[in-house]
């Protein structure tokens, strides 16, 4: 292994984590989520040439938090995960293979419209809405109960009376974005390259400034513990969502351009 590797790692490593901390703390991103997988990829294939204990460390091993110090925490009853990308039909195709391979046949895929947003765990007993989290590390979340019900986006009590945590983001739509920024170069305020620089503002809800614009809709679909398994349990999501009076996009069952015999796209 030569010097020259280990320069390279840890320059790679600097840079993503001063990526992650204006992403996930300052809420203040000055690179495209494009960009950013892009630096991930190329550390993980530096360190592919690693001893497993060298990467324990690394960005690319960890999970992007948006805890804030001395913020009130509360541990999710089930982990919450972060998804994978591609940007590749070659690497789609790729997935599929590796999935049909392990299962032994391809399966039935369900797909839901990935919305970029800010990840938010709700909690309810009883029908009645106990508490509210952010994704924080995925083990723990921060607790912001107060700002959801500023936000006025998700019901306070819904259908299902069993204990169960239900995941979903809270976004703005692109029109309201766009929107937002115009109204901000109009007042000479800098625009904002993503809405995920609306998390502070979300952090905020309690007490929003005058004409401050929040995170206008929601979109929940995915359960995290205590809905009741299913043989079809990306399917029985997508229903779940509708009848406890949550938001949520339809799902498409049958995808037949995704095929392990036909060229994906």
């Amino acid at each position: 292994m030569t010097e020259s590797l280990l320069e390279q790692i840890k320059k790679l490593r600097a840079e993503i984590e001063r990526h992650d901390l204006l992403y996930y703390q300052l809420a203040n991103p000055s690179i495209s989520d494009y960009e950013y997988d892009r630096l991930v990829k190329e550390l993980q294939e530096l360190e592919a040439r690693l001893d497993e204990a060298q990467k324990q460390d690394s960005p690319s091993e960890k999970v992007g938090s948006d805890l804030r110090p001395g913020a009130q925490t509360i541990p999710h009853l089930e982990r919450m995960y972060s998804l994978d990308n591609t940007y590749s039909a070659e690497e789609l195709q790729s997935w599929c293979e590796k999935l049909a391979a392990e299962l032994g046949a391809f399966p039935q895929l369900a797909v839901e419209l990935k919305i970029d947003g800010f990840s938010i765990n709700l909690y309810y007993e009883h029908g009645d809405l106990q508490y509210a989290s952010t994704r924080g590390d995925g083990l723990q979340g921060e607790v912001v109960t107060p700002n959801i019900r500023a936000l006025n986006l998700v019901p306070e009590r819904i259908s299902h009376l069993h204990p169960i945590e239900i995941r979903g983001e809270i976004y703005i739509p692109v029109q309201d974005f766009l929107t937002l920024n115009e109204t901000r170069a109009a007042n000479e305020e800098k625009n904002l390259r993503q809405s995920a620089q609306c998390r502070r503002r979300f952090h905020q809800a309690q007490r929003p400034s005058r004409g401050e614009k929040t995170p206008s809709e929601s979109h929940f679909l995915c359960p995290g513990k205590g809905f009741k398994p299913s043989r079809e349990p990306a399917i029985r999501t997508g229903e779940m969502a509708g009848k406890p009076g949550l938001p949520g996009f339809p799902i498409q069952r049958d995808l037949p351009v995704l095929r392990c015999s036909a060229k994906v796209l």
